[in-house]
């Protein structure tokens, strides 16, 4: 509502809706009587989003459309306070979790609505990482003919990302591969 009776200036993010948070953050950053508002809001780390509504695969589909068209600090900053604002899923466990990740070129279309098999893959694969504990915290295995054990790694959430959808795209995929690597 405030957007629309151009009351910018009276927004508070920490209360915006998830889903609205997520796709208004560019209109946020683009208006000049709010974007340095915005800007302080996604750099202070003391300050929460809502991201109750979120899945995973919502913020790394806004994260990749960040690494391709977007590379705006406060946004990249945006994008990774909803990542770590999601719910907690596991409720605490800690769970020795390793996922397989299957960044194959058939992953890359969208088939059905707008979300790709290959955003919910990469998503699921850095929430259970980041989130499990042991040995493969932070690990997942690319899901391809060579498959490697590869750490989640990068500059920011968004690069984490980039790296992730890069790494191993392929042709195809070898389950008895991934398999031997495991042994």
């Amino acid at each position: 509502k405030l957007m629309s009776e151009n009351r910018w200036d009276e927004i508070e993010f920490d209360k915006i809706p998830s889903k609205a948070g997520l796709i208004y953050k560019n209109a946020f950053a683009r208006r000049d009587i709010i974007a340095k508002k915005y800007e302080a809001f996604a750099k202070d780390e003391n300050t929460k989003v809502n991201a109750t509504t979120l899945y995973p695969y919502d913020v790394v589909k806004k994260a990749r459309e960040a690494m391709y068209y977007d590379r705006s600090d406060a946004k990249r900053v945006m994008i990774e306070k909803y990542w770590n604002n999601l719910p907690d899923y596991f409720n605490g466990d800690k769970s020795n979790i390793l996922c397989v990740v299957d960044t194959s070129g058939s992953m890359t279309s969208s088939y059905y609505g707008n979300v790709a098999p290959i955003d919910v893959a990469c998503s699921l694969g850095m929430y259970a990482a980041e989130r499990s504990g042991g040995p493969f915290k932070d690990h997942y295995i690319s899901f391809s003919s060579r498959p490697q054990l590869i750490k989640f790694e990068g500059a920011d959430f968004v690069d984490k990302v980039y790296r992730c959808y890069r790494t191993n795209l392929c042709e195809n995929t070898d389950i008895e591969a991934t398999f031997n690597l495991l042994k």
